[in-house]
C-alpha cells in the first residue's frame, strides 16, 4: 500500500501528544499509558507537550509542538476545541502528516459555531498538507506499528481491519475479538469523519494485503455515492460486515448527539450493503459472531443442511425449533447411518434421527462419541454440522471461576484438557472430511467469560466456536443469505 494517500496514517515514525496532562492518572492521559503498554517508545519518538511543564512520568516535555527536537509524523491533539486552531497551525509550520484530533465539542454538539470551526480547522489542516482523523475519536490502532488507544490491546497483528465511527465500540470489538483468538491489522476510530472517513477507509481495505477480513461499526453516511463506491470495491475483495447504529427514531437522534452523523433511512443502507456485497448485521454479538465463523473453515458452509451432534432431550427440541427459524434445516439421519449408529449408543437416553442426542455418553464419550462425530461428518446430503461438546470451567466477569452449570468447581485442569482434546478431535475431523463444524459451547447458569487460551486451540484448528445455539442458528443463517446475495460475484475465499 505503499504510496496510497492514507498510508503514511498507519506508519508514522514519530508521535506527539499535545496537550499532555501532568497528572498521568488523569483523563487524556490514557493515550501516554496505551502507547508506553504497546512499546511505541522502544522504537519510535514519543513528545510530551504542555506549557506547564518540563517533565512528565520522567520524560521531558515541550512547551509547544514547534518545540520537539525532531520531526512529527504523527499528532494526538488533547487540548479544548477553542485552542485547537493554534495546534493546526503548529501542525502546518512542523509538516505533520496526520493530526488526531481526539478533541470533542465541535459539530457532534449541535452548536452552528463549533460545526462551522470544525470545517474550518479541518480546511486549513488539508490545505498545510496535513490529514486529519475525527474529532470526538478514539484514533488509530495499529499493533505492527506498537499504536493503541486503550492498555492491554493485543501487541500481535491479524487479519481484521476495523472501521469505526465509536471509539467505545471500537474498544468491544478489539477485545471481543481477540478473546476469540482474532487479531488486527489495523483498527481506525473516526468519530465526526470531518476529512478520514468511511469511504475512504473502505477504499483502503480493499487493496490492504495484511487484511482478508473487514469490520465495520457506522453511523451515518454523508456521501451516500462514495460509501457505496468503497464499500462495492471492499466486498467484492474480501468479506466485509457492516454493523450500522441509529436504525431506530431514538438511535438515530443519539446519534445526531454522539457523532453529528444523519443516520438515514434504514432500509436504503439495507439496499446499498446489498448490491454492494456486504454483510449487514445488527447486533455486536452477530458482528463478533460472524467475523470468527468467517475466520475459520465454517466460512465454507454453503447450504442450510444441517446435523446437530447434542445432549439433552429438551435442549435438542428447542435448539430445532432456534434453527429452523433461521433457515438451516435438519433432515432426518438416513435409515443406514442410523443403524450404525444404533450398534454403538444405547437407546435409552439417546436420539439418533438429527438431532442426535446423545445424553448417556458423558465425559470424553469414547469410541462411542468418535462414531458419533464421524457419522455426523461424513454421512451425504449435508452442508456442515453443530457439535456441543462438553466445555471446561471457563473464568467468571467477577474474580471467581464458574463450571458450565454455574457452580463454583475447583480450578480443573483436567475438564480443561479434556475440552482440548475435544476440539483438537473436531478440527481434525473437519480437515479430514472438508465438513464445516460449527462448535457451540454450551454454557449454563451464570453469564460466562469463555477461556480465551481454548478458544485460540479452536480458531488454529479452523473451528468456529459460538456462545449459544440462538447465535449460531443466526449467524449461520446471516452467512447463507449473504452467499445467496453475492450470486454471479468473485468468490472472496
Amino acid at each position: 500500500m505503499a504510496g496510497h494517500p492514507l498510508d503514511p496514517l498507519f506508519h508514522p515514525r514519530s508521535v506527539a501528544l499535545v496537550g499532555m496532562p501532568r497528572d498521568v492518572e488523569a483523563r487524556g492521559s490514557g493515550f501516554f499509558h496505551a502507547l508506553l503498554d504497546q512499546g511505541y517508545p522502544d522504537h519510535h519518538p514519543l513528545y510530551l507537550v504542555n506549557p506547564n511543564a518540563t517533565v512528565i512520568a520522567e520524560r521531558p516535555c515541550y512547551s509547544t509542538l514547534l518545540d520537539c527536537p525532531g520531526p512529527v509524523d504523527h499528532v494526538i491533539s488533547l487540548v479544548p476545541a477553542r485552542t485547537a486552531s493554534a495546534l493546526v497551525e503548529q501542525c502546518v509550520a512542523k509538516g505533520v502528516r496526520t493530526l488526531h484530533l481526539y478533541t470533542a465539542g465541535f459539530a457532534e454538539s449541535g452548536d452552528a459555531a463549533l460545526a462551522a470551526l470544525e470545517r474550518t480547522l479541518v480546511a486549513r489542516a488539508n490545505a498545510g498538507g496535513v490529514r486529519v482523523i475525527g474529532p470526538n475519536c478514539m484514533g488509530l490502532y495499529v499493533p505492527a506499528e506498537q499504536l493503541a488507544f486503550y492498555e492491554e490491546l493485543p501487541r500481535e497483528s491479524g487479519p481484521v481491519f476495523g472501521i469505526s465511527q465509536s471509539g467505545g465500540n471500537a474498544g468491544d470489538i478489539i477485545r471481543g475479538l481477540a478473546e476469540r483468538g482474532l487479531r488486527f491489522s489495523k483498527l481506525v476510530s473516526f468519530g465526526n469523519g470531518r476529512d478520514v472517513a468511511a469511504a475512504e477507509l473502505f477504499e483502503y481495505a480493499a487493496h490492504d494485503e495484511e487484511s482478508r477480513l473487514v469490520v465495520a461499526y457506522l453511523e451515518g453516511v454523508p456521501d451516500g455515492r462514495a460509501l457505496f463506491r468503497a464499500l462495492r470495491a471492499c466486498a467484492r475483495s474480501k468479506p466485509t460486515i457492516v454493523l450500522k447504529g441509529g436504525v431506530s427514531q431514538a438511535g438515530a437522534r443519539a446519534v445526531r448527539s454522539h457523532t453529528a452523523s444523519l443516520a438515514g433511512a434504514t432500509e436504503v443502507f439495507d439496499a446499498l450493503c446489498r448490491q454492494a456485497g456486504a454483510i449487514r448485521v445488527d447486533t455486536m454479538d452477530e458482528l463478533q459472531d460472524l467475523a470468527v465463523l468467517l475466520s475459520t473453515q465454517a466460512r465454507r458452509i454453503a447450504g442450510p443442511r444441517a446435523l446437530l451432534v447434542g445432549r439433552g432431550g429438551g435442549f435438542s427440541v428447542l435448539s430445532t425449533d432456534e434453527i429452523a427459524r433461521h433457515g438451516v434445516d435438519l433432515p432426518e439421519l438416513p435409515a443406514e447411518a442410523q443403524g450404525v449408529l444404533r450398534e454403538h449408543i444405547p437407546i435409552a437416553g439417546n436420539s439418533i434421527r438429527n438431532p442426535l442426542d446423545i445424553s448417556s455418553l458423558t465425559g470424553e464419550g469414547g469410541s462411542a462419541m468418535r462414531t458419533v462425530l464421524r457419522v455426523a461428518a461424513t454421512t451425504p446430503g449435508y452442508d456442515f454440522m453443530f457439535a456441543t461438546p462438553d466445555s471446561a470451567p471457563a473464568r467468571h466477569s467477577g474474580a471467581s471461576r464458574h463450571s458450565a452449570f454455574g457452580t463454583p468447581p475447583p480450578d480443573d485442569e483436567a475438564a480443561r484438557e479434556q475440552e482440548r482434546r475435544a476440539l483438537n478431535e473436531l478440527g481434525e475431523l473437519q480437515a479430514e472430511h472438508a465438513r464445516p463444524v460449527v462448535v457451540v459451547r454450551r454454557n449454563r447458569g451464570d453469564e460466562l467469560v469463555p477461556d480465551a487460551e481454548l478458544l485460540r486451540t479452536a480458531l488454529d484448528a479452523g473451528l468456529a466456536v459460538i456462545p449459544s445455539v440462538p447465535r449460531a442458528a443466526r449467524v449461520v443463517g446471516t452467512l447463507l443469505r449473504w452467499r445467496a446475495a453475492r450470486a454471479g460475484l468473485a468468490a472472496v475465499f
